[in-house]
């Protein structure tokens, strides 16, 4: 039993489930991309200091071990988007197959990356969606549409909790995520839902059409 969405017009999914036992989180995302997709935790609706969970596609020319995409936990610095290496992550899958990016990870609610940074996913935070091309090399660029951000902050460890989504928004001056052309695309005709189920919460990020069934 679980949530399905309709992959051809939604723009992200994510999904997570809270191990109280373990203090862990398993959290899959997913998003329409052939570059990366990522999900971060923001506490002020901007871009820097934020924890990043991105879905990169595998260059042409990856190899035959290649699943067409990988995981790297990241972190926003000002402008620059850094790889930021952190202990109690595990990645379960990370996969690229007609047009959709996906990734499963599971990390301990609190993680202290390489920057010295504390992320505590048990405390409110902001969630943004993004996604962008990627280099010849298979590096991410800067975002080619502006994240789309929640209104309001809650705790994914918290599973009564539900909050909804606003528009695909610029993100406030003096913030991003890496260098590019300042030339992108805001919608202003987003939606979501959080849906719980059993011990899952999901989260689905439509910025045209939302279908949602059983």
């Amino acid at each position: 039993m679980g949530l399905r969405v309709h992959s051809g017009f939604c723009d992200y999914a994510a999904e997570w489930s809270v191990n109280e036992d373990t203090d862990e989180i398993t959290l899959a995302f997913r998003g329409r991309s052939n570059g990366w997709v990522a999900v971060g935790f923001s506490g002020d609706q901007a871009m820097a200091g934020d924890d990043v969970l991105m879905c990169i596609a595998d260059p042409p020319g990856a190899g035959a071990n290649s699943t067409g995409a990988r995981f790297e936990h990241r972190y926003n610095y000002g402008y620059s988007n850094l790889p930021a290496e952190a202990e109690g992550i595990t990645v379960n899958s990370a996969s690229f197959t007609d047009g959709i990016l996906q990734c499963s990870v599971t990390r301990d609610l609190t993680v202290f990356n390489s920057s010295h940074m504390t992320f505590d996913l048990s405390s409110d935070w902001f969630m943004l969606f993004a996604q962008g091309p990627i280099s010849s090399s298979g590096q991410p660029v800067r975002h080619s549409v502006y994240p789309a951000i929640t209104d309001m902050k809650a705790s994914l460890s918290s599973l009564d909790e539900v909050f909804v989504l606003g528009e695909s928004r610029r993100p406030s001056p003096g913030q991003g995520d890496g260098g590019g052309s300042e030339d992108e695309t805001g919608s202003d005709n987003g939606s979501s839902a959080i849906q719980l189920t059993g011990h899952w919460m999901a989260l689905f990020v439509c910025l045209h059409v939302l279908l949602i069934g059983w």
